[in-house]
């Protein structure tokens, strides 16, 4: 690499200087920035490298005008308190960034109507396109579709529509977990869920379901119980279930909001889990391996999740409007993550 002395003189180093300092071409400098044409690895790297010891930072209005890309997509969850976003909200920044994307973050605060405007708002402002975890299923998004805005929805989908979405197969990960209950001899489980309505929680009830079934055990008119996305909500909800003098031996929860008030819930009626309470839940945030006791889980596959989409939606962007496909739908697995909130069933073990 050549000397850096170029752009030091001072004055904002520019393209040119990148490329002098990297012994390349201003057009391969420009392939780079701006990932349309391949470059080689070493050359690519004798670029950046140069960037960086230059301090160059390419003007973004000005490729914005020129390419008619931002290199930006818009990420919108529904609440980004929920312990699940966070985490895969990382896997999206670092997957966007190999591609040379940025993440610009909306939380749509549980609001559909608030969802809706962020999706105008990233749209006008030309961002390239959008990964979505909808509010609500039950939304339709045809309006959003036929504006020609590439959207791919991540595991929160709706339920009708021509989409593209990127999904772990939640009635396969919720038989795992409850046949990893019943392995265990428990027959009364209840399962703790958000909205019934979502397509995520809708299929792992029906997976809760069947493995029951096949196990040829009834679930309880309490087996399902809705408890919302709040952990104070859960606390009251389990109190109630677990109070009764044939409390369930078990409890799935739908995320870990929800076995946080679960797992309070039973600290104030002196149950110890897992002697006198199995617990689990739908999710891996770091903490459920550090809680007293650390929590058994159906672990998510973020980093999966968020490669697939953004490889899903970077193929939309390059594809002209009318040639873009819809109804592209990609599975993933949970996996199941045995730790030490689920044991024996005591009733067994008396």
């Amino acid at each position: 690499m050549k000397s850096d002395r170029a752009g030091r003189a001072g004055r904002s180093p520019t393209i040119q200087d990148v490329a002098r300092l990297a012994g390349v071409s201003v057009a391969t400098v420009s392939a780079v920035i701006n990932g349309n044409i391949p470059v080689s690895p070493r050359r690519t790297e004798l670029v950046r490298t140069a960037m960086s010891r230059l301090q160059y930072q390419p003007d973004e209005r000005a490729r914005v005008l020129r390419t008619g890309r931002s290199r930006t997509l818009g990420v919108v969850v529904p609440d980004v308190t929920n312990p699940f976003y966070p985490e895969i909200l990382r896997d999206f920044e670092h997957s966007a960034r190999q591609h040379g994307y940025s993440v610009l973050l909306c939380d749509s605060e549980n609001s559909s109507e608030l969802e809706r405007e962020h999706l105008l708002q990233l749209s006008a402002r030309r961002v390239d396109g959008a990964l979505v975890a909808c509010v609500s299923s039950r939304t339709t998004y045809d309006w959003l579709m036929d504006r020609g805005f590439p959207v791919v929805f991540f595991e929160r989908i709706p339920l009708a529509g021509d989409f593209n979405a990127v999904s772990t197969d939640h009635r396969a990960a919720a038989k795992e977990a409850t046949r990893h209950l019943i392995g265990l001899g428990h027959r009364s489980i209840v399962f703790f869920l958000g909205d019934a309505s979502l397509s995520s929680n809708s299929a792992r009830i029906e997976g809760f379901r069947e493995a029951m079934a096949s196990a040829g055990l009834a679930v309880s008119p309490d087996g399902v119980a809705p408890a919302m996305y709040s952990a104070e909500n859960a606390v009251q909800r389990a109190i109630s279930l677990l109070a009764k003098p044939r409390r369930p031996t078990a409890i799935l929860c739908s995320n870990s909001v929800l076995l946080l008030g679960a797992a309070r819930a039973a600290r104030e009626l002196g149950l110890i889990c897992p002697r006198d309470l199995s617990m689990m839940c739908f999710d891996n945030p770091t903490w459920t391996a550090h809680f007293p006791p650390p929590i058994t889980t159906m672990a998510q596959p973020t980093a999966e999740i968020a490669s697939a989409a953004i490889s899903m939606i970077l193929d939309q962007i390059s594809r002209a409007p009318g040639s873009r496909a819809r109804g592209a739908m990609q599975w993933l697995s949970d996996q199941l993550v045995v730790r030490q909130s689920t044991g024996p069933c005591r009733q067994l073990l008396t």
